[in-house]
């Protein structure tokens, strides 16, 4: 195992230089910014991310396990894979059990508003188109009173 960061920098420049490739090229394909392997190179001090470094030893032909000096049994890849496959499954079917959850009860609330406001409404044109009775008439004539009251409490009337 690897104990400091400059033992990490020494494997993964080993593995560059190693490859045959120059720079340039393990950017191309890796995905890596060029000036981020030639800032690597330059400074001991620079830290890039494990992705940076996965990537840039993975197209030299070494693996992130080699270079830290891990070693034990591989688990077998078909048998990783299936269990993360179930995994993400299941993972992607409480979502949807949950989205459509969610889905229903703003359908409700969505229909619940709405007949409220089209009572609303009804009651609306109901009051306007009797306008002897009814919430308008009732505040017409509150409104009618207190203009009254007014007047009459400065002596206009």
């Amino acid at each position: 195992m690897i104990d400091d960061y400059g033992e990490l920098q020494k494997r993964v420049l080993a593995v560059w230089d190693s490859s045959g490739m120059s720079d340039a090229e393990i950017a191309e394909a890796s995905g890596v910014p060029l000036h981020t392997i030639q800032r690597y190179r330059r400074d001991a001090g620079k830290n890039p991310s494990w992705s940076t470094i996965a990537n840039t030893v993975a197209v030299c032909g070494a693996s992130i396990d080699e270079l830290v000096g891990i070693t034990g049994p591989a688990q077998h890849p078909d048998a990783a894979d299936a269990h993360h496959v179930a995994y993400v499954e299941d993972l992607h079917r409480g979502c949807r059990k949950e989205r459509q959850k969610w889905q229903r009860l703003s359908f409700i609330l969505i229909a619940v508003v709405a007949a409220l406001a089209l009572l609303i409404a009804g009651v609306a044109v109901y009051d306007l188109l009797h306008a002897s009775a009814g919430w308008f008439q009732y505040a017409k004539q509150v409104a009618e009173g207190y203009v009254e009251q007014t007047a009459a409490f400065f002596g206009l009337i």
